[in-house]
C-alpha cells in the first residue's frame, strides 16, 4: 500500500507533509507558502515588503535586479576607490575598475579591430603587434628610412602603422615576411602600388 503525507504543517494552514530520514522534526515542518510568510523582509532602495530566496552565501537584500543595481551604485559612489598607474604609459593614474588611460585605451581599442579586420581579410591565426615590428625593424619606416617615434600616436601621420608588401587586394597574407614598419602617411600615400615587393625576392 502507498504511503501517504503523514506530518502538519507547522505554519497552521493544515497541509501534510511527507516525512524522511533528512526532515525537520514534527513540529518545525512548514510549506513553502508558510515558509514565505514568515521571511518576508523589507527592500533597502525602495521599501517594499518581498520574499527573499534562499541564499546559502549571501542574503538577498533588495526586492529585484533594478533595485539591486541601484543599491551597489549608491554603495561604489561612497566607496574609496584605488588608483593605479596605466598598464600602459605607467604615466598616468586612473581608478578602479579601469585598467588603461583613454589615450592607451582607444590605441588598443583601435588595434584590436585592425586585428580583426586583417584576419578576416588575409587570413592567419596571429598577427604580430605594431610595437613588435616596430623592434623588429628597429623603429625605422621601410619606405622614407626615416626613424619612427615611439610615443606618437593613431591619427597623427608619423605614427607608427603596418604595411603589407603584397598588399592584401592582391592577396597579401599577413606572415610576417608580408610585414613591414611604415608610417601612417608613408603608408597612406603608398596605397597598393610601389616597388616593395623586391624586398621579398632579395
Amino acid at each position: 500500500m502507498a504511503r501517504k503525507p503523514d506530518t502538519p504543517c507547522a505554519g497552521g494552514c493544515g497541509t501534510l507533509l511527507w516525512s524522511g530520514t533528512t526532515s525537520l522534526p514534527a513540529g518545525e515542518r512548514m510549506c513553502q507558502p508558510c515558509r514565505r510568510q514568515r521571511t518576508t523582509r523589507t527592500c533597502e532602495v525602495c521599501g517594499e515588503q518581498f520574499h527573499p530566496n534562499s541564499h546559502r552565501d549571501r542574503q538577498q537584500l533588495t526586492c529585484s535586479r533594478k533595485c539591486g543595481v541601484v543599491s551597489r551604485r549608491s554603495k561604489l559612489g561612497t566607496m574609496a576607490r584605488p588608483s593605479r598607474p596605466c598598464g600602459d604609459c605607467k604615466t598616468t593614474t586612473v581608478t578602479w575598475p579601469r585598467i588603461y588611460c583613454p589615450n592607451c585605451a582607444g590605441v588598443r581599442r583601435l588595434e584590436h579591430y585592425q586585428r580583426k579586420n586583417l584576419k578576416r581579410r588575409a587570413g592567419g591565426t596571429r598577427i604580430m603587434s605594431i610595437r613588435e615590428l616596430a623592434e623588429r625593424d628597429r623603429w625605422r619606416c621601410h619606405l622614407c628610412r626615416r626613424r619612427v617615434s615611439r610615443t606618437l600616436r593613431y591619427p597623427h601621420p608619423r605614427s607608427a602603422s603596418r604595411d603589407h608588401l603584397i598588399p592584401v587586394a592582391d592577396g597579401g597574407t599577413n606572415d610576417p615576411a608580408n610585414l613591414a614598419l611604415a608610417h601612417w602617411d608613408c603608408n597612406v600615400r603608398r596605397r597598393t602600388g610601389g616597388t616593395v615587393q623586391l624586398q621579398l625576392v632579395v
